[in-house]
């Protein structure tokens, strides 16, 4: 079969990091900060709650959404996110003075919340599909090619002549039209056999890669010993 234009489309991969089991994370969802930022402390804010919220799941609804927000702002800050005035992180100082670093509780209320329920209602309104395996080295194992007619979804194979010496090979795992619903179709590809989940690291591996059914390799060598 000729092909023309053909190409890796990025524009067809859903762009919201999910967790290893397929949920939208805080993380996740604050992958990307706001394009401009009010006072001098809300970047570090900004981090300091990602990492805080983590892996936690991010709730379908936006007032779930809201008073989760709320409740790790002031927990960390110890004001109120309604609260009328900018609140000074005394804990904190800037690396080139002793002032401290404030933040704006308006921002949080009228910018930062609105963008986190915003991007939320984008993930769930594409429905919960386990697509995490896209992301990280799994990706460059998954191909999605866009000829003039059709979607072309290759995948690595790996096998392995003897310990030492792995064996790969770009397969055709599914051609498919061009008005297809790309996020299905890479869950399907996800549960296939090519393509395996670890138990250990909960992360998504090539089937080449993994120890024995629910172990990848790395986590062998790390939780067993072994060498490779």
């Amino acid at each position: 079969m000729e092909w023309n234009n053909v190409y890796f489309d990025e524009d067809l991969l859903t762009p919201s990091p999910l967790s290893a089991r397929g949920y939208l994370t805080y993380c996740g969802l604050m992958e990307s900060p706001p394009e401009h930022w009010e006072e001098c402390g809300d970047l570090y804010l900004w981090e300091k709650l990602r990492d805080f919220l983590g892996s936690r799941s991010v709730p379908e609804e936006s007032e779930e959404l809201r008073n989760c927000v709320a409740w790790a702002f002031e927990n960390y800050t110890g004001k109120s996110i309604d609260s009328c005035s900018d609140v000074a992180l005394s804990k904190y100082v800037t690396q080139n003075s002793d002032s401290a670093i404030t933040v704006s509780t308006e921002f949080w209320r009228e910018t930062v919340i609105p963008l986190l329920i915003e991007r939320s209602k984008q993930h769930f309104s594409r429905g919960r599909i386990d697509i995490s395996g896209i992301y990280g080295e799994i990706r460059d194992q998954i191909r999605v090619i866009r000829t003039d007619d059709s979607i072309v979804i290759k995948v690595l194979t790996i096998k392995w002549s003897g310990p030492h010496t792995p064996i790969s090979e770009w397969i055709t795992f599914k051609e498919l039209p061009l008005d297809c619903k790309i996020e299905v179709e890479y869950a399907k590809v996800l549960r296939s056999k090519y393509f395996k989940f670890c138990d250990y690291c909960f992360t998504y591996n090539n089937a080449g890669h993994m120890f024995e059914k629910r172990m990848c390799q790395g986590c062998a060598s790390r939780h067993r010993g072994v060498v490779y």
